[in-house]
């Protein structure tokens, strides 16, 4: 499994899509991270400082590595995509449009991460502080991917699937 929030080394320098193995599942984050548009928002860092699990150096530092982190990503995605990535909807975007380019066999998109939804779905380390498992869509299930980002998502992955598969065949 290849998460792209853990796809660079150091902070800010990801890792190309043609680098990326074609032997790994591709996704953009796990139950136990932010969803793209949390991370983009430093979500899980207003968390961890909202329930003192961090101190004010270790927020800093981890603020200053997300804009670095940020950065990075962005430069990636405008190196590929080009155009304007303004907000956190044309990253999102540009994020699964670069997995779906990646060599990987499997891609894998979070229902968060479809839906441009900034929680996520555990915190690690917490137990009652967050409300972990417990976040409801607000949308019934069967018709979460007619929500018309996530449907536009799916169009955008469905696409570059489809590139990568003639630029690799």
């Amino acid at each position: 499994m290849r998460v792209l929030l853990f796809e660079q080394d150091p902070p800010g320098h990801f890792r190309p899509i043609l680098d990326w193995p074609d032997s790994a599942l591709a996704t953009t984050s796990t139950h136990d991270l932010p969803p793209l548009a949390g991370w983009l928002q430093a979500r899980d860092i207003d968390w961890n400082h909202r329930l003192a699990l961090i101190d004010a150096i270790t927020e800093r530092h981890w603020r200053d590595s997300r804009h670095q982190e940020i950065q990075g990503l962005r430069r990636l995605l405008h190196g590929n995509y080009g155009g304007a990535l303004g907000g956190s909807t044309e990253l999102i975007d540009a994020s699964l449009r670069l997995l779906g380019h990646t060599r990987a066999p499997l891609v894998l998109i979070p229902l968060e991460d479809l839906l441009g939804v900034d929680e996520q779905p555990n915190l690690p380390g917490t137990i009652d502080s967050h409300p972990n498992w417990r976040r409801r869509f607000a949308l019934p299930a069967d018709r979460l991917l007619d929500h018309s980002d996530a449907a536009r998502r799916l169009e955008l992955l469905a696409h570059a699937r489809e590139q990568a598969f003639e630029r690799d065949r």
